[in-house]
């Protein structure tokens, strides 16, 4: 009987999975830093460019529109098609599509970043073996008969690529995800523009390297599609962005990194044999990118008379986009400055010197030491500036401070340049100083297939201790690039989580209330919020959910179906008690009289506002406009209503309810309240309060003017009715039962209680306490409008 033996392990299939594992991970690394994202809502300028959506009928987008300044189809047509297939405009799948792209560019830049440079053997092909393969009709079969030794790196798919070439991938796909200034455009929907624009060029260069790799004699159909996809790609990322034209250039530098081989005969007899591949590669995306600027020169932005304007400080422009090459040490720096203040003034000049010195320092080094890492990093660095150009160039600095997404495209680059510059100090042997004979002869020494090594028992030494130094110098770059990164994005993950949550909340109130037949006053709406200690130089750091261009009717009806109500988004200053970081609501500021004046002038209008607490933020219904007794439609209430009275001042509380929401340890209170008939330079000063205790302990209380200390009882109309509604944050969670809740007035000036008595009896309040009772049956609630507004 033939004895079975256990199947053999096929080692170069496992390390083929476990190189695919790991030039994945960028995928996943994305799904684990923005999955958070697939929690939050609709916002910031995703109402405007989702209304154009609906408006378009799939083509139109294709010929620009007024109603958006720039030319950017793709996304458009990404968001229509969702909308088809979806039925409609679901957050979490959009974030969902934003973060996989995401990942995907990280993915595609490490594959493209492993053939670039990693390969075992010599990178380069000897003049000798170059001239062979001239000689040789069969170009293909011509190269394969020199010697192995000869040929490590001819045809990139046939190259051998060892675990070095999986690890330089690997840290150039995490740096693109980890990178921490492209947050925005992961975190906005409305940031697909840069994302796309990024796939769509690492999948051009990425299929155009696999049909420049091919054999020139092979007419394989599998070798045309690589052509194929790669002219797709560059549409793809062309018709995505402003920068798409940046595209043609790229992929005609690709060749010096791709295919140097040490020599400059060598080299240019490669490429003599790829010139066909070469122009069918590089022509039809020239044209693709031809094609698009004529397009946007010709959408109605520039028919209507508005051109090219060019920015007024493109060197303050430069040098915040340029913290996106030299990061970390960007961060490094301000760490070592942070202790004076020059932490917050360092100049565009000064950023600029810097970062200068520290690229041409790493450039210089590879150039000396490792010349195939040395080309891949300044393609990394020419990706990087091409893919900000355009910003520098044509966007005004503030705009561009305020949006670090406009480094994505660029992070390609940089991922390129410090993923070589690593594998570099990591992998190549090294070098001598410069030898003698290369000062009289530096074509022979660039020529030379390897530079002089020093030899003997010293010169292992040596080498070994360059080689050491250079790993851990190389260990203490990417710890200090993932702890900042983490540090940077888990505090913005927790900014877009608060500002997603309040955004969900007053989307959920304005889709309660009817506003839709009068109108909303919303104060303090959250704009921008932002550490107060920046972890880099320039530029804003923060979590964005709405911005003072863009109206909330939009977004109202973006998330709620509401047919463009009336808001009207207000700061009042006095009233913005947030505490914590920089938090920035709408700047269309009003106070005083022109505050009290909206108020009556917007009768029927519902008012909403910011309530803050202990560094929390979200919204709060208070009130109900009501009008006054000069108004038409005015209804007092009648004299039996109240529910007790203030004789020192004839005010009249005339209703009163409470409820407890536990998950939030909040007790939100409606109280109802009439003004005495006096004009309002007549009026006293005074002030409400609520109180909530439980068991003797007082957990909780508000005080001040109602609608959140907006308006004050000194300015109400004679014989004014208004409601007021506010949430009261308790210490802790509690037991309904134990709760004992009170309102009631005190002077502004001395802080004492009003008396208060019952309205029917005449009874004196306590202290001037006047119980509020839990609405029966609906005690314990979350319910945005308990009481029935």
């Amino acid at each position: 009987m033939p004895i079975k033996r256990a199947p053999v392990l096929d080692r170069s299939k496992l390390l083929k999975l476990l190189n695919l594992l790991l030039i994945s991970l960028p995928l996943g690394l994305a799904l684990l830093v923005y999955g958070y994202t697939l929690r939050l809502p609709l916002f910031l300028d995703d109402g405007p460019n989702f209304w154009l959506v609906e408006t378009i009928n799939g083509i139109e987008q294709w010929e620009g529109s007024s109603a958006f300044p720039y030319y950017r189809p793709v996304a458009f047509s990404i968001w229509k098609l969702s909308q088809a297939i979806m039925g409609g405009h679901h957050a979490a799948f959009l974030h969902l599509l934003n973060v996989l792209v995401f990942g995907a560019t990280g993915v595609i830049t490490g594959v493209i970043a492993r053939r670039l440079v990693a390969v075992e053997g010599q990178r380069h092909l000897t003049a000798e073996s170059a001239k062979n393969a001239e000689q040789n009709k069969d170009v293909g079969a011509g190269l394969q008969t020199g010697p192995p030794s000869d040929l490590p790196h001819v045809w990139g798919r046939k190259q051998r690529r060892g675990f070095s070439g999986t690890l330089v991938g690997l840290i150039a796909g995490c740096f693109v995800i980890l990178v921490p200034f492209s947050y925005q455009a992961v975190t906005l929907i409305s940031g697909l523009f840069h994302l796309t624009l990024a796939l769509g060029f690492v999948l051009c260069i990425w299929f155009a390297l696999r049909w420049l790799d091919g054999d020139p004699g092979d007419t394989a159909g599998a070798s045309w599609i690589n052509l194929i996809l790669c002219w797709i790609s560059a549409f793809l990322g062309v018709f995505s962005h402003e920068n798409g034209p940046m595209l043609a250039p790229l992929l005609v530098l690709l060749l010096i990194p791709a295919y140097w081989r040490g020599s400059l005969g060598a080299t240019w007899q490669l490429l003599r044999a790829k010139v066909r591949r070469i122009l069918w590669a590089v022509i039809p995306v020239s044209v693709i990118c031809g094609a698009y600027t004529l397009l946007w020169f010709r959408v109605p932005r520039f028919e209507t008379g508005e051109g090219l304007v060019i920015s007024a400080a493109p060197a303050d422009a430069l040098a915040h986009l340029m913290q996106g090459l030299v990061y970390p040490l960007i961060a490094v720096w301000r760490y070592m400055i942070e202790s004076g203040a020059d932490a917050n003034t360092v100049s565009s000049g000064a950023m600029l010197a810097v970062t200068a010195g520290i690229v041409g320092a790493v450039l210089i080094g590879l150039f000396l030491r490792a010349r195939a890492a040395f080309w891949v990093a300044l393609y990394g660095v020419i990706w990087y500036m091409l893919g900000v150009l355009s910003s520098v160039l044509f966007l005004g600095s503030e705009y561009v401070l305020g949006s670090p997404r406009l480094m994505l495209l660029g992070t390609v680059g940089a991922g390129l340049f410090w993923a070589s510059a690593l594998w570099a100090i990591i992998q190549a042997p090294p070098l001598n100083p410069l030898p003698t004979s290369w000062r009289g002869n530096l074509t022979a020494h660039l020529d030379s297939p390897s530079p002089c090594v020093e030899r003997g028992v010293g010169g292992e030494v040596r080498r070994g201790l360059i080689r050491l130094t250079g790993l851990l110098m190389s260990v203490v770059f990417l710890i200090a690039s993932l702890t900042i990164s983490v540090i940077f994005l888990r505090a913005r993950q927790d900014e877009f989580v608060r500002v997603g949550a309040y955004t969900d909340r007053l989307m959920a109130l304005a889709d309660a209330l009817p506003i839709e037949d009068s109108g909303l006053l919303l104060f303090n709406a959250p704009n921008y919020i932002a550490p107060e200690d920046p972890m880099f130089l320039m530029g804003a750091e923060g979590a964005a959910v709405m911005l003072d261009i863009i109206n909330y009717e939009q977004q109202i009806w973006l998330n709620t179906g509401k047919d463009y109500p009336l808001v009207r988004p207000y700061t009042v200053a006095a009233t913005r008690r947030h505490t914590g970081e920089v938090y920035s609501s709408t700047a269309n500021q009003i106070e005083g009289g022109k505050l009290y004046n909206r108020f009556r002038q917007n009768p029927g209008w519902y008012v909403i506002a910011t309530q803050f607490a202990d560094g929390e933020f979200w919204p709060v219904y208070v009130g109900h406009i009501e009008p006054g007794a000069d108004d038409p439609a005015f209804v007092p209430p009648a004299e039996d209503d109240p529910i007790a009275v203030f004789p020192e001042i004839d005010h009249a509380l005339v209703e009163a309810g409470a409820v407890y929401a536990p998950e939030r340890a909040v007790v939100t209170v409606r109280t109802r309240w009439r003004s005495n008939d006096l004009p309002a330079r007549e009026k006293p000063a005074v002030k409400l309060f609520v109180h909530v205790w439980c068991d003797g302990e007082l957990i909780g209380q508000s005080d001040g003017y109602p609608w959140l200390d907006m308006y004050p009882f000194a300015v109400w109309r004679p014989a004014e009715v208004q409601s007021d509604t506010r949430d009261i944050v308790l210490k802790r969670s509690v037991d309904p039962a134990c709760l004992a809740i009170y309102t009631g007035l005190y002077w502004e000036t001395t802080v004492d209680r009003l008396a208060a008595n019952e309205a029917t009896t005449g009874e004196a309040f306590v202290d001037g306490y006047v119980p509020v009772p839990l609405l029966p049956g609906e005690a314990v609630t979350d319910d945005l409008l308990p009481f029935g507004e």
